[in-house]
């Protein structure tokens, strides 16, 4: 790295004080010579990325005090990138460590031409969620393949199997973790890793694949000399010892550093989409490369269990009495039909389709990358809240993260969806403080406030798994149920004696939190995965209805719940 650039860099961050003339010769360089300030803004950028990724609570400067800019403003990146060096040039006493605030939101304006606030993560309707500790279970394991493990100490766990903070130790075969983060990471022996968080490992020896979704940027992965840290991505790394590493970036982009002995980065570089590199701590180079994707761990080719049922299940479900009930075994002019003559079906919308054996039990596929596919009850449901209400289906996800599965919203017309009622998947990330690889449960009334009563799973819930959950308000009680087992349950919502309307119709949505289509991402949740059986109760059921209706699947092989 050229000396200026270095020197400026460790000022800028406070790392190191220089004197008048030192600091005056490199602010000249910096507004005289473009292609020095082009790799200076580059290496803000990237460490601003990285401060990023890596904080959970950023508590970002004002920039448009800080450099005279504001958010009302359209402005070019190039202009941005004056201003911060203009600032810099006129305030000597800011060559300080709180300068590394303003090089981290001066990047994320770089990266998106505007401000990125974060926040402890919010509800649908901006309620902020308990905080907790990380979890000491760390990740589910989601598919095994010819698994010889090390002899020795070291975790060894089965298929479906919950993963905790310690060493997996390889000879062969491969390995799918699916973390309560969202991350799914593949690892090919001969391997060492060690598992440290939800959201850092160390690769000591193997291959890798990782795949972080939306949310879950941040994710590290350290190995011999080097760190690899995503920021939003699917890429590869590959490491022996005693050689050159190697990084190939899929998707996204990922932020490499090379790592000194005190464990300070000596050399960064951003890697792109489609891009590889070389890594050799030892020369401190990092050298792009061919892309060879063969050289690198394949997607694994998980295939979901088939949701096998007794043939009396349907049965079971009509002893009950559901308001309505969806089978998702046929579609009838574009729509899932009632089980319940005379009641409406679901509308399909995007790409959601049916899927499952042609001889058997079949259910709706959510397919990723589809963020605008939904189930969407043709008509409305009052759910009767005094006395009580469930909501009823099976389900396997294919991913974790924070993703809606039934959407109770009020039918009235206004610009807002506010939710009667939601179920829906959790993952721990920076936009959640919820539970990691739990089930949701809110009830809530009035729907236009922010209160309501949350119930979780506290992490019941496994992917790649088919579980049966039901979500109800039982009088002044709210029970969530995960395979027919009571796993939370809550005091309900006292009814406010001036409210003479305790319910409203409702729309049910089925596989995202909100139906309208240019809501930001992070407001849609779209599923990933399968429903089956959704049934809608206009009471609660009984603990013997739920275990009896749960044991109607036919068992088919391990890791069955």
């Amino acid at each position: 790295m050229d000396a200026d650039l270095r020197d400026l860099l460790a000022a800028w961050m406070g790392d190191e004080e220089i004197d008048v003339e030192r600091r005056a010769a490199l602010l000249a360089r910096l507004q005289s010579d473009d292609a020095f300030r082009a790799a200076f803004v580059a290496e803000i950028r990237l460490l601003g990325m990285l401060k990023v990724v890596q904080s959970s609570e950023p508590r970002w400067l004002r920039l448009e005090d800080e450099v005279g800019w504001s958010g009302k403003e359209r402005i070019t990146a190039e202009a941005l990138a004056d201003r911060v060096v203009q600032s810099v040039s006129a305030r000597p006493r800011l060559w300080r460590p709180r300068r590394w605030a303003l090089a981290a939101a001066a990047a994320v304006l770089l990266i998106v031409g505007g401000i990125a606030l974060f926040r402890p993560g919010v509800a649908p309707d901006g309620q902020t969620g308990p905080a907790s500790e990380p979890p000491q279970e760390l990740a589910t394991v989601v598919k095994l393949e010819n698994v010889k493990w090390n002899d020795g100490e070291g975790l060894k766990p089965d298929e479906g199997g919950v993963v905790t903070a310690g060493r997996l130790r390889l000879r062969s075969g491969r390995l799918t973790l699916a973390f309560f983060s969202g991350v799914a990471l593949t690892v090919e022996g001969p391997a060492d890793l060690e598992l440290r968080t939800v959201d850092r490992v160390f690769c000591h020896q193997g291959k890798l694949r990782a795949r972080v979704p939306a949310g879950a940027q941040g994710f590290t992965v350290l190995a011999p000399g080097c760190e690899v840290v995503d920021l939003g991505t699917e890429f590869g790394l590959n490491v022996e010892p005693g050689q050159a590493a190697n990084l190939m970036v899929f998707k996204g982009e990922a932020a490499l550093s090379l790592v000194g002995t005190d464990g300070r980065s000596v050399r960064s570089a951003l890697v792109e989409r489609a891009k590889a590199v070389e890594i050799d701590p030892r020369t401190a180079r990092i050298q792009e490369v061919a892309p060879e994707v063969n050289r690198f761990v394949p997607v694994p080719e998980v295939r979901p269990q088939n949701l096998e049922l007794a043939a009396t299940y349907p049965a079971e479900v009509l002893r009950a009495k559901p308001w309505g009930y969806w089978r998702f075994e046929r579609l009838l002019e574009g729509q899932v039909p009632n089980e319940i003559v005379g009641r409406p079906g679901l509308r399909v919308l995007g790409g959601v389709r049916l899927d499952g054996p042609a001889e058997g039990n079949r259910w709706a596929l959510f397919q990723a990358d589809h963020s605008r596919q939904a189930l969407l009850m043709d008509g409305d449901w009052a759910p009767p809240r005094a006395e009580g209400y469930a909501i009823e289906f099976w389900v396997q996800s294919d991913a974790l993260g924070q993703n809606a599965l039934v959407s109770l919203i009020d039918r009235r017309e206004g610009p807002e969806e506010n939710h009667v009622a939601l179920l829906e998947l959790t993952a721990r990330s920076q936009r959640s403080p919820f539970e990691p690889c739990a089930v949701r449960f809110l009830d809530r009334w009035p729907p236009g406030q922010s209160g309501g009563v949350n119930v979780f799973s506290r992490r019941n819930f496994i992917p790649a798994l088919w579980h049966h959950v039901v979500g109800q308000k039982a009088g002044e009680t709210q029970e969530l149920f995960i395979d027919g087992s009571l796993v939370a349950s809550s005091p309900a919502l006292p009814p406010d004696p001036a409210d003479a309307v305790l319910t409203t119709p409702c729309r049910l949505l089925v596989g995202r939190l909100k139906q309208k289509p240019l809501v930001p991402n992070g407001q849609i949740r779209p599923f990933e995965g399968r429903i089956d059986e959704l049934a809608l109760y206009e009471r609660p059921l009984t603990v013997e209805e739920i275990r009896q209706h749960a044991k109607g699947r036919v068992p088919t092989g391990p890791g069955m719940p």
